[in-house]
């Protein structure tokens, strides 16, 4: 049986929309030529018609945000795609940032999609956010990400049935819906990537996964087991209203690459003190590694993130959870690199229409990056080398 589903995308979720369709378009070309065939768990492949829909999103002269679908969606699978700008306008194209009229937005997306008979809405944001205000830190505050899932499920009415995201700060927020959460981690990608950028250290043993501080202690382990790797934690102390400090380091760095991950990187205070930390104790070199790229203005300093993690000296891998330019890309070039969820994304979409397991789906991926079964360069976003200003400097992309 062939199922007909659409994909939409709000206004800055376009481009890794397009990624996505690439990617499931590739696999749909491959499941044709093995139409009706059995895989490796038994379950029968099959052809999933995926349609992008029409969609019109712009704001009124008063600020308000116009919607009209052009696509008929009735009775439709609608998968939608939606994604919070972040950081300022130095690394957005020089637009005005504001995350609430993304909120809203997908907000009045879901409503029209609840009022135009869809059969399900599903939808994929793969950066959530607020989730880092998941409780009441002191008295009369809000639980803003308890919020956000309950303004996000009203709008989408019974027809949304599932959120998907990515590394959410606290995966006890999954907790705040009533509805299912369908999680895709950028862990095997980050686990490719080192494999084959520091295969020769990996080797030797001289390679030491950190956390920046004691919470991240879990992921950081977990990326050393499957790198062979050593750990070594951070701990730091922030008082309030200010950057936190890296005051101690518990394990060996001395002599070896150390490879700091965590879950987001925000103003890089805490990655930026941690590497100096790791220097001081005889590092190396030090790379960092967080699904989502944040990259606010740090409120103290007034200074970009971008600039105070390339001082530092630090390599950058992050995820395309956060929107951003190919210009912005290829103006960092020197210090980040770019590794995009698409594929992981565009797979759960399969799933969700073939009512195929994701644990298997990710199981999959992880095992393949595990034994290099994959090409990283596959999952990179292609970088030029480029200026701030924006012009090319040297021809061809630059490596991983």
């Amino acid at each position: 049986m062939i199922f007909i589903g659409v994909i939409l995308n709000s206004r800055y979720a376009s481009t890794f929309r397009e990624r996505v369709v690439e990617r499931y378009e590739k696999f749909q070309n491959l499941i044709r030529e093995k139409e009706g065939k059995v895989n490796g768990d038994g379950e029968i492949l099959k052809e999933n018609s995926i349609s992008v829909g029409e969609l019109e999103v712009d704001n009124f002269f008063s600020g308000e945000i116009s919607i009209q679908l052009k696509s008929c969606v009735r009775r439709k699978n609608v998968h939608l795609f939606v994604q919070f700008r972040q950081g300022s306008r130095g690394n957005n194209d020089g637009e005005y940032i504001n995350i609430h009229e993304d909120i809203a937005e997908a907000c009045l997306l879901l409503d029209t999609l609840k009022r135009s008979r869809v059969d399900c809405s599903i939808l994929y944001i793969p950066f959530m956010p607020y989730l880092r205000q998941d409780k009441k830190a002191s008295d009369r505050e809000p639980i803003s990400a308890k919020n956000l899932f309950s303004q996000l499920e009203a709008s989408g009415g019974k027809v949304l049935k599932c959120f998907a995201t990515s590394d959410m700060h606290n995966n006890a927020c999954e907790g705040f819906t009533d509805l299912p959460v369908d999680k895709i981690a950028a862990f095997p990608l980050f686990v490719l990537y080192y494999k084959v950028k520091l295969a020769k250290e990996l080797k030797e043993k001289r390679v030491v996964v950190v956390s920046p501080d004691a919470g991240g202690t879990i992921r950081a382990e977990k990326l050393a087991n499957c790198l062979g790797a050593d750990v070594a934690v951070i701990y730091k102390k922030r008082e309030k209203g200010k950057e936190a400090v890296s005051k101690a380091l518990l394990g060996d760095v001395d002599g070896k690459i150390a490879i700091m991950i965590d879950d987001m990187i925000c103003t890089g205070g805490s990655i930026v003190n941690g590497s100096k930390l790791l220097m001081e104790k005889g590092a190396e070199e030090v790379y960092a590694c967080a699904t989502h790229g944040l990259f606010n203005i740090d409120a103290n300093s007034n200074e970009f993130t971008e600039e105070k993690l390339y001082r530092a000296g630090l390599k950058v891998l992050i995820t395309d959870s956060i929107p951003r330019s190919q210009v912005y890309y290829d103006s960092c070039y020197k210090w980040l690199r770019i590794v995009s969820l698409a594929k992981y994304y565009a797979d759960l979409v399969y799933c969700n229409e073939a009512g195929i397991s994701v644990k298997k789906i990710l199981d999959m991926h992880l095992d393949r990056a595990m034994k290099e079964q994959t090409d990283i360069n596959d999952y990179l976003i292609p970088q030029k080398k480029r200026a701030p200003n924006g012009q090319v400097i040297a021809d061809g992309q630059v490596g991983p």
